[in-house]
Protein backbone atom coordinates (compact mmCIF):
# COMPACT_ATOMS: atom_id res chain seq x y z
CA UNK A 1 0.00 0.00 0.00
CA UNK A 2 1.40 3.46 -0.84
CA UNK A 3 2.39 4.97 2.40
CA UNK A 4 1.57 8.76 1.51
CA UNK A 5 -1.97 6.92 1.42
CA UNK A 6 -2.15 5.60 4.44
CA UNK A 7 -0.71 8.54 6.30
CA UNK A 8 -3.28 11.26 5.24
CA UNK A 9 -5.94 8.23 5.38
CA UNK A 10 -7.90 9.70 1.92
CA UNK A 11 -8.76 7.52 -0.87
CA UNK A 12 -8.62 4.67 1.28
CA UNK A 13 -11.47 1.89 1.15
CA UNK A 14 -12.67 -0.35 3.54
CA UNK A 15 -10.98 -3.44 1.90
CA UNK A 16 -7.96 -1.62 3.27
CA UNK A 17 -8.65 -2.27 6.73
CA UNK A 18 -7.22 -5.78 6.61
CA UNK A 19 -3.79 -3.92 5.64
CA UNK A 20 -4.17 -1.34 8.29
CA UNK A 21 -4.28 -3.77 11.09
CA UNK A 22 -1.79 -4.78 13.24
CA UNK A 23 0.32 -1.82 11.80
CA UNK A 24 1.82 0.65 14.16
CA UNK A 25 0.36 3.25 11.54
CA UNK A 26 -3.01 2.79 13.43
CA UNK A 27 -1.65 4.90 16.23
CA UNK A 28 -1.97 8.19 13.71
CA UNK A 29 -5.10 9.95 14.79
CA UNK A 30 -6.44 10.80 11.71
CA UNK A 31 -5.82 7.40 10.73
CA UNK A 32 -7.55 5.94 13.88
CA UNK A 33 -10.49 8.53 13.25
CA UNK A 34 -11.01 7.30 9.37
CA UNK A 35 -11.01 3.51 10.67
CA UNK A 36 -14.03 4.72 13.21
CA UNK A 37 -15.90 5.82 10.56
CA UNK A 38 -15.79 2.82 8.21
CA UNK A 39 -16.97 0.81 11.17
CA UNK A 40 -19.64 3.03 10.73
CA UNK A 41 -20.42 3.08 7.51
CA UNK A 42 -22.73 1.20 5.06
CA UNK A 43 -19.51 0.36 3.23
CA UNK A 44 -18.64 -1.76 5.95
CA UNK A 45 -21.71 -3.47 7.29
CA UNK A 46 -22.79 -4.43 3.64
CA UNK A 47 -21.05 -7.85 2.99
CA UNK A 48 -17.19 -6.86 2.24
CA UNK A 49 -15.78 -9.00 5.00
CA UNK A 50 -17.74 -12.87 3.66
CA UNK A 51 -16.72 -11.62 -0.28
CA UNK A 52 -13.36 -11.77 1.07
CA UNK A 53 -10.97 -14.80 0.09
CA UNK A 54 -11.36 -17.97 2.14
CA UNK A 55 -8.12 -18.08 3.37
CA UNK A 56 -8.21 -13.97 4.17
CA UNK A 57 -11.60 -14.63 6.53
CA UNK A 58 -10.80 -18.19 7.90
CA UNK A 59 -10.45 -17.00 11.13
CA UNK A 60 -11.90 -13.62 13.33
CA UNK A 61 -11.39 -13.31 16.77
CA UNK A 62 -14.06 -10.34 18.79
CA UNK A 63 -12.16 -7.86 20.63
CA UNK A 64 -12.54 -5.35 23.43
CA UNK A 65 -11.06 -2.41 22.37
CA UNK A 66 -9.90 -0.48 19.29
CA UNK A 67 -6.24 -0.97 21.55
CA UNK A 68 -6.20 -4.75 19.85
CA UNK A 69 -5.94 -3.18 16.52
CA UNK A 70 -2.18 -3.02 17.13
CA UNK A 71 -1.06 -6.17 17.65
CA UNK A 72 0.66 -8.11 14.28
CA UNK A 73 -2.07 -10.67 13.84
CA UNK A 74 -1.50 -11.34 10.35
CA UNK A 75 -3.79 -14.58 9.88
CA UNK A 76 -6.62 -13.46 12.68
CA UNK A 77 -9.56 -11.16 11.52
CA UNK A 78 -10.27 -8.27 14.56
CA UNK A 79 -13.25 -7.14 15.00
CA UNK A 80 -14.57 -4.89 18.14
CA UNK A 81 -17.12 -6.91 19.43
CA UNK A 82 -19.46 -3.80 19.27
CA UNK A 83 -18.60 -3.38 15.37
CA UNK A 84 -18.82 -7.09 13.85
CA UNK A 85 -19.74 -6.80 10.00
CA UNK A 86 -23.63 -7.69 9.91
CA UNK A 87 -22.93 -10.44 7.15
CA UNK A 88 -21.24 -12.28 9.80
CA UNK A 89 -23.56 -15.04 11.70
CA UNK A 90 -22.42 -17.11 14.60
CA UNK A 91 -23.30 -20.39 14.75
CA UNK A 92 -24.63 -22.36 17.51
CA UNK A 93 -22.98 -19.63 20.27
CA UNK A 94 -22.89 -15.63 21.21
CA UNK A 95 -19.89 -14.00 19.90
CA UNK A 96 -17.50 -13.64 23.07
CA UNK A 97 -14.52 -11.57 23.61
CA UNK A 98 -11.17 -13.28 23.03
CA UNK A 99 -13.10 -16.74 21.32
CA UNK A 100 -11.20 -17.74 18.05
CA UNK A 101 -13.69 -18.23 15.00
CA UNK A 102 -13.34 -20.38 12.18
CA UNK A 103 -15.64 -19.37 8.94
CA UNK A 104 -17.80 -22.80 7.60
CA UNK A 105 -16.00 -23.51 4.28
CA UNK A 106 -19.66 -23.88 2.54
CA UNK A 107 -21.98 -21.41 4.25
CA UNK A 108 -21.11 -17.97 3.57
CA UNK A 109 -20.60 -15.73 6.63
CA UNK A 110 -21.49 -18.33 9.54
CA UNK A 111 -18.60 -18.55 11.92
CA UNK A 112 -17.82 -21.17 14.23
CA UNK A 113 -16.14 -21.99 17.67
CA UNK A 114 -12.37 -23.47 16.54
CA UNK A 115 -13.05 -25.29 20.08
CA UNK A 116 -16.12 -27.45 18.91
CA UNK A 117 -16.21 -27.02 15.13
CA UNK A 118 -15.65 -30.63 14.47
CA UNK A 119 -18.49 -32.03 16.77
CA UNK A 120 -21.15 -29.08 15.06
CA UNK A 121 -19.66 -29.63 11.34
CA UNK A 122 -20.51 -33.50 12.65
CA UNK A 123 -23.55 -32.90 13.64
CA UNK A 124 -24.71 -31.03 10.79
CA UNK A 125 -23.98 -33.58 8.33
CA UNK A 126 -25.55 -36.27 9.69
CA UNK A 127 -29.06 -34.32 9.65
CA UNK A 128 -28.91 -33.05 6.49
CA UNK A 129 -27.95 -36.82 5.28
CA UNK A 130 -30.90 -37.92 7.06
CA UNK A 131 -32.66 -35.24 5.05
CA UNK A 132 -31.35 -36.32 1.75
CA UNK A 133 -32.51 -39.97 2.41
CA UNK A 134 -36.31 -39.25 3.91
CA UNK A 135 -36.09 -37.18 0.42
CA UNK A 136 -34.83 -40.13 -1.42
CA UNK A 137 -37.73 -42.66 -0.01
CA UNK A 138 -36.16 -43.71 3.12
CA UNK A 139 -38.44 -45.65 5.43
CA UNK A 140 -36.12 -45.55 8.50
CA UNK A 141 -32.73 -44.44 9.16
CA UNK A 142 -31.11 -46.08 12.51
CA UNK A 143 -28.08 -45.27 14.73
CA UNK A 144 -26.25 -48.62 14.89
CA UNK A 145 -23.38 -47.62 16.49
CA UNK A 146 -21.26 -44.79 17.61
CA UNK A 147 -17.28 -44.71 18.27
CA UNK A 148 -17.87 -45.26 22.18
CA UNK A 149 -19.15 -48.60 21.54
CA UNK A 150 -22.26 -47.39 23.65
CA UNK A 151 -25.87 -48.62 22.83
CA UNK A 152 -28.28 -45.64 21.19
CA UNK A 153 -30.91 -45.90 23.97
CA UNK A 154 -30.98 -42.47 25.78
CA UNK A 155 -29.72 -41.88 28.48
CA UNK A 156 -30.60 -39.61 31.64
CA UNK A 157 -28.52 -37.15 30.30
CA UNK A 158 -30.04 -37.49 26.61
CA UNK A 159 -31.97 -34.21 25.36
CA UNK A 160 -34.61 -35.38 23.13
CA UNK A 161 -35.82 -33.20 19.97
CA UNK A 162 -38.91 -34.21 18.17
CA UNK A 163 -40.17 -32.91 15.25
CA UNK A 164 -43.03 -33.91 12.82
CA UNK A 165 -41.88 -34.50 9.19
CA UNK A 166 -44.49 -32.46 6.76
CA UNK A 167 -45.25 -33.16 3.12
CA UNK A 168 -44.64 -30.19 2.25
CA UNK A 169 -40.92 -30.07 3.21
CA UNK A 170 -40.16 -33.73 2.15
CA UNK A 171 -42.94 -34.96 0.68
CA UNK A 172 -43.24 -37.76 3.41
CA UNK A 173 -45.43 -38.57 6.48
CA UNK A 174 -43.53 -39.65 9.79
CA UNK A 175 -41.77 -38.42 13.06
CA UNK A 176 -37.95 -37.71 13.17
CA UNK A 177 -36.29 -38.20 16.30
CA UNK A 178 -32.63 -36.83 17.02
CA UNK A 179 -31.15 -37.25 19.79
CA UNK A 180 -28.22 -35.54 20.79
CA UNK A 181 -26.23 -36.63 23.83
CA UNK A 182 -23.73 -34.12 25.32
CA UNK A 183 -21.34 -35.85 27.73
CA UNK A 184 -18.89 -33.93 29.75
CA UNK A 185 -16.21 -32.43 28.02
CA UNK A 186 -12.94 -33.76 30.31
CA UNK A 187 -14.23 -37.20 28.54
CA UNK A 188 -13.90 -35.51 25.21
CA UNK A 189 -16.97 -37.73 23.71
CA UNK A 190 -20.16 -36.67 22.04
CA UNK A 191 -22.96 -38.88 20.56
CA UNK A 192 -25.42 -38.18 18.15
CA UNK A 193 -28.23 -40.59 17.70
CA UNK A 194 -30.66 -40.69 14.42
CA UNK A 195 -33.78 -43.02 14.81
CA UNK A 196 -37.18 -42.63 12.74
CA UNK A 197 -39.23 -44.30 10.87
CA UNK A 198 -40.89 -42.85 7.73
CA UNK A 199 -43.78 -43.37 5.78
CA UNK A 200 -42.24 -41.70 1.84
CA UNK A 201 -45.33 -40.73 -0.69
CA UNK A 202 -43.37 -38.32 -3.37
CA UNK A 203 -40.66 -40.25 -5.57
CA UNK A 204 -37.11 -40.57 -4.41
CA UNK A 205 -36.28 -36.63 -5.58
CA UNK A 206 -32.71 -34.56 -4.34
CA UNK A 207 -34.23 -31.89 -2.21
CA UNK A 208 -33.03 -28.25 -2.74
CA UNK A 209 -30.79 -26.18 0.31
CA UNK A 210 -28.00 -28.81 0.63
CA UNK A 211 -24.65 -27.72 2.01
CA UNK A 212 -22.92 -31.34 1.99
CA UNK A 213 -24.10 -33.26 -0.89
CA UNK A 214 -22.54 -31.41 -3.47
CA UNK A 215 -19.12 -32.57 -1.51
CA UNK A 216 -20.09 -36.23 -0.99
CA UNK A 217 -19.52 -38.66 -3.31
CA UNK A 218 -20.47 -41.58 -1.09
CA UNK A 219 -23.82 -39.46 -0.54
CA UNK A 220 -24.18 -38.52 -4.26
CA UNK A 221 -23.68 -42.90 -5.02
CA UNK A 222 -26.82 -43.55 -2.80
CA UNK A 223 -28.93 -40.96 -4.42
CA UNK A 224 -27.87 -42.03 -7.90
CA UNK A 225 -28.25 -45.96 -6.57
CA UNK A 226 -32.04 -44.45 -5.82
CA UNK A 227 -33.08 -42.59 -8.76
CA UNK A 228 -31.54 -45.36 -10.99
CA UNK A 229 -32.54 -48.15 -9.62
CA UNK A 230 -34.34 -49.61 -6.57
CA UNK A 231 -31.70 -49.82 -3.58
CA UNK A 232 -33.97 -50.93 -0.18
CA UNK A 233 -30.83 -50.94 1.98
CA UNK A 234 -27.49 -49.36 2.53
CA UNK A 235 -25.12 -48.96 5.45
CA UNK A 236 -23.20 -45.96 6.16
CA UNK A 237 -20.24 -44.69 8.30
CA UNK A 238 -19.68 -40.82 9.07
CA UNK A 239 -16.49 -39.97 10.74
CA UNK A 240 -16.03 -36.24 12.67
CA UNK A 241 -12.53 -36.24 11.23
CA UNK A 242 -13.59 -36.62 7.83
CA UNK A 243 -14.25 -32.47 7.21
CA UNK A 244 -10.80 -31.07 8.89
CA UNK A 245 -10.04 -27.60 7.85
CA UNK A 246 -6.98 -26.79 9.86
CA UNK A 247 -3.76 -28.75 9.53
CA UNK A 248 -1.64 -28.80 12.12
CA UNK A 249 1.31 -26.40 10.85
CA UNK A 250 -1.78 -23.86 10.24
CA UNK A 251 -2.93 -24.34 13.67
CA UNK A 252 0.09 -24.38 15.92
CA UNK A 253 0.45 -21.01 13.99
CA UNK A 254 -3.01 -19.24 14.49
CA UNK A 255 -2.69 -20.61 18.17
CA UNK A 256 0.23 -18.28 18.33
CA UNK A 257 -0.93 -15.58 17.15
CA UNK A 258 -4.25 -15.83 19.29
CA UNK A 259 -1.91 -15.91 22.33
CA UNK A 260 -0.27 -12.78 21.13
CA UNK A 261 -3.80 -10.85 21.61
CA UNK A 262 -3.43 -11.75 25.24
CA UNK A 263 -0.05 -10.95 25.94
CA UNK A 264 -0.46 -7.14 25.90
CA UNK A 265 -2.93 -4.50 25.33
CA UNK A 266 -6.68 -5.12 27.27
CA UNK A 267 -5.95 -8.71 28.06
CA UNK A 268 -2.32 -8.23 29.28
CA UNK A 269 -2.56 -11.70 30.92
CA UNK A 270 -0.65 -14.98 30.56
CA UNK A 271 -2.30 -17.31 27.93
CA UNK A 272 0.95 -19.87 27.11
CA UNK A 273 -1.20 -22.20 28.58
CA UNK A 274 -4.65 -21.85 26.82
CA UNK A 275 -5.74 -23.92 24.53
CA UNK A 276 -8.04 -22.23 21.78
CA UNK A 277 -8.76 -25.37 19.53
CA UNK A 278 -9.56 -28.33 22.25
CA UNK A 279 -8.60 -31.68 21.19
CA UNK A 280 -11.51 -33.56 19.96
CA UNK A 281 -11.90 -37.62 20.08
CA UNK A 282 -12.62 -39.09 16.57
CA UNK A 283 -15.94 -39.69 16.68
CA UNK A 284 -17.68 -42.21 14.09
CA UNK A 285 -20.88 -43.30 13.30
CA UNK A 286 -22.62 -46.12 11.47
CA UNK A 287 -25.89 -45.47 9.97
CA UNK A 288 -28.38 -48.21 8.41
CA UNK A 289 -30.82 -46.92 6.01
CA UNK A 290 -33.88 -48.58 5.01
CA UNK A 291 -36.08 -47.54 2.00
CA UNK A 292 -39.24 -47.89 0.55
CA UNK A 293 -39.09 -50.09 -2.95
CA UNK A 294 -39.86 -47.67 -6.11
CA UNK A 295 -42.49 -50.66 -6.48
CA UNK A 296 -44.64 -49.31 -4.22
CA UNK A 297 -45.07 -46.25 -4.86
Amino acid sequence: MNSNAILSARGLSIDDRCSLIGSSTLKIPHVKDWLLKKEDSDEFKNGWFTNLPYHERKFMMPVRSFDDYYKDISDIQIFRISHIPDDIKFEDCVPTVGELYIAHPYRQGVYLPVSKYEHLIFRERIHELSKVMMALGATEIRTLQNSDNKSQYISENSSNISASVGVERFGAKGAFSSFLKNLNETEKSDSIVINFKNDPIDLPKIPDCLVWYPHDKEWQHIAESRLLGNILEYEINLSSKAISLVSEIERSNIEAQAKALFASGSYSKDSSSYVFFKEESAKNTKIRIKFKSRKDY
